[in-house]
C-alpha cells in the first residue's frame, strides 16, 4: 500500500465531506477521528462511508480525549496506517483535482524523495474571505504535510506551541530525532512549492482569526477552489446556516472560476 490518510476532526461540518471525496481517489485508505462532534459532521462522515465509500477505504472511531492528549490519538491513527506515506488530511483542507493527483503522482515519479522522511507544501490560507490569501511565505503557510511509515516515527509535542495545540506538534524517529515539526519555518522536511492545500480554517464561522484578520497580509487569490466542491453537496446535513452559506460561496467562486456549475454539479441533497 503506498498512500494513507489520517484525518481528526472536530465540528468540521463545512468542508469534511469534501475533504475526504476530494483526496477519495488518490490514496488507499482513510483513517478518520471524530473528537466529540456537536454538529452534523458525523452524520457527513456517515453518509460518506455509507454511500460513497465504495472501495471501503475509510476507517472511523470517535476518541473524547481532552486537547492536550490528541497528539496520543495522532499516534493510535499512525499505528494502524498500512501505507508507506501517511498523509495529514485536516477536516478543513480540500485539494483541488490537480493539486490531489500530485501527492500521489510525485511519490510515483520520485519528486517526493524516497530518502527523506518527511514532506510539506504550502497552504492557501483564507482569513474571513475566499478571494484573498496570506501570502505563501507568511507564517501558517507552509505546514509538514507527510511522513513516511514506519521507522519508529510518531508525533509528540515540542514546545512551540503551547503543549496542546497543533503548532506544538512534530514528529520524531525511534530515536527521538526530530523528523520534521508542523510550522516553524526550520522545520527538516523536504519542501514541494508546487502542491497547494485550500485551507479554509480561517473562513469558518466558528474559528475565525478576528486578531489575526486584523494585522495579516492579504493578497488576491486568482487559482480558483476545489472542482469537488461541485461534484458533491453535503449542505442537507449541515446543522449549522451559517456552514450552507459559506459552501455556497464557494460554490459559487468555483462555478465562476471553472464555468462548470450548472454542468458537473451533481448533488448528493436538494
Amino acid at each position: 500500500m503506498l498512500l494513507s490518510a489520517i484525518t481528526m476532526i472536530k465540528n468540521e461540518e463545512e468542508f469534511i465531506g469534501y475533504t475526504l471525496m476530494a483526496m477519495y481517489p488518490h490514496v488507499d485508505e482513510i483513517v478518520v477521528v471524530d473528537g466529540g462532534s456537536g454538529d452534523g459532521t458525523r452524520d457527513i462522515i456517515e453518509y460518506v462511508m455509507n454511500t460513497l465509500d465504495v472501495d471501503k477505504k475509510i476507517t472511523f472511531w470517535e476518541d473524547l480525549r481532552p486537547k492536550n492528549q490528541l497528539i496520543h490519538v495522532r499516534n493510535d491513527m499512525v499505528a494502524v496506517c498500512k501505507g508507506k506515506w501517511i498523509l495529514r488530511l485536516e477536516g478543513d483542507e480540500v485539494y483541488s483535482d490537480d493539486n490531489a493527483k500530485k501527492v500521489r503522482g510525485y511519490i510515483v515519479d520520485g519528486r517526493i524523495r524516497d530518502d527523506v522522511l518527511s514532506v510539506g507544501w504550502p497552504y492557501y490560507f483564507f482569513v474571513n474571505d475566499i478571494e484573498t490569501m496570506v501570502p505563501i511565505g507568511e507564517n501558517h503557510t507552509f505546514a509538514t504535510i507527510m511522513i513516511k511509515n514506519g521507522h519508529g516515527i510518531h508525533a509528540a509535542h515540542c514546545d512551540k506551541g503551547g503543549n496542546e495545540t497543533f503548532y506544538d506538534e512534530a514528529w520524531f524517529d525511534a530515536d527521538g530525532k526530530t523528523v520534521s515539526i508542523w510550522h516553524p519555518k526550520e522545520s527538516p522536511t523536504q519542501r514541494v512549492r508546487t502542491i497547494g492545500i485550500h485551507h479554509y480554517a480561517g473562513f469558518k464561522a466558528s474559528t475565525r482569526h478576528q486578531d489575526y484578520m486584523l494585522k495579516c497580509k492579504k493578497v488576491p487569490f486568482n487559482k480558483g477552489h476545489p472542482e469537488v466542491f461541485l461534484r458533491y453537496d453535503f449542505k442537507g446535513l449541515m446543522r449549522n446556516p451559517e456552514s450552507r452559506d459559506l459552501v455556497r460561496e464557494i460554490e459559487t467562486q468555483s462555478g465562476m472560476k471553472y464555468g462548470l456549475l450548472d454542468r458537473l454539479k451533481n448533488l448528493v441533497f436538494t
